[in-house]
């Protein structure tokens, strides 16, 4: 569906025609964590060797059946024996721009060896989960044209300029999926997702600063950044403020 308004999202709400993507999230959530905590997993992820990924497409019954942009969701996981125990999560949307039903998303998971006898780790686990989906899911339901237009910097490439970092994460795109998932971790934590926001922000400049650029020139964009990510999060509490 090709959509000729400014304010899509407004749009698919007033027209209750966009997904549910919290039950999408919560739910896949859930599937992920009971077969990860299944005795049969643990038994067998804690004796592999790290160098070795178990992959899976995860059987997800109905849940996307109706839902046209999402074809496979795909999972791997590897175990590491880092001290003290960590973990790390990475989900990605890979758009097929031209024919979206064909998109995949994936989900890449690093957890700790015996992760079942490590204190917190299945709540570290959810909450992850429920950010990195919620993001991923965002980006999903996206049809804005910047979507598809390969021109927001990615992966190392967000990082070879100014410029490009904030075209990355100043981007429409980018901002929906971050706010999104400030919103799902906040769900799962009961912290505000503005402390999220606020806490990102801090990440950024600190990956930034390691990889050589000054603080006194990220700040500007940086703050323009957090403007947009932080009316983003405005507009979405609105948004379920008219729903209710």
């Amino acid at each position: 569906m090709k959509l000729l308004f400014e304010n899509w999202r407004q749009y698919l709400v007033e027209n209750q025609e966009e997904p549910d993507l919290i039950a999408f999230s919560e739910d896949l959530n859930d599937r992920i964590t009971s077969l990860l905590f299944d005795p049969q997993a643990i038994e067998e992820l804690s004796t592999r060797p790290t160098s070795a990924s178990s992959t899976a497409i995860l059987d997800t019954g109905e849940l996307f059946a109706n839902y046209d942009t999402v074809n496979e969701v795909h999972m791997g996981v590897v175990v590491n024996d880092k001290e003290p125990p960590t973990g790390k999560i990475d989900a990605f949307y890979l758009c097929v721009p031209e024919e979206r039903s064909q998109s995949n998303l994936v989900i890449t998971l690093s957890i700790p060896r015996n992760y079942d006898t490590v204190e917190g780790f299945r709540y570290w686990l959810t909450v992850e989960l429920e950010d990195a989906l919620s993001h991923e899911l965002e980006h999903s339901c996206d049809l804005s044209p910047e979507m598809s237009s390969g021109d927001i910097p990615e992966g190392e490439a967000k990082w070879e300029s100014l410029e490009n970092i904030y075209k990355h994460y100043g981007s429409g795109v980018e901002t929906r999926g971050h706010v999104a998932g400030a919103m799902g971790r906040s769900r799962r934590t009961g912290v505000p997702a503005e402390d999220y926001i606020d806490g990102k922000m801090g990440l950024i400049v600190d990956e930034a600063v390691e990889r050589g650029y000054k603080e006194e020139d990220l700040k500007p964009i940086i703050e323009d950044i957090w403007r947009k990510w932080r009316t983003e999060l405005e507009d979405r509490k609105e948004l379920i403020r008219r729903r209710r």
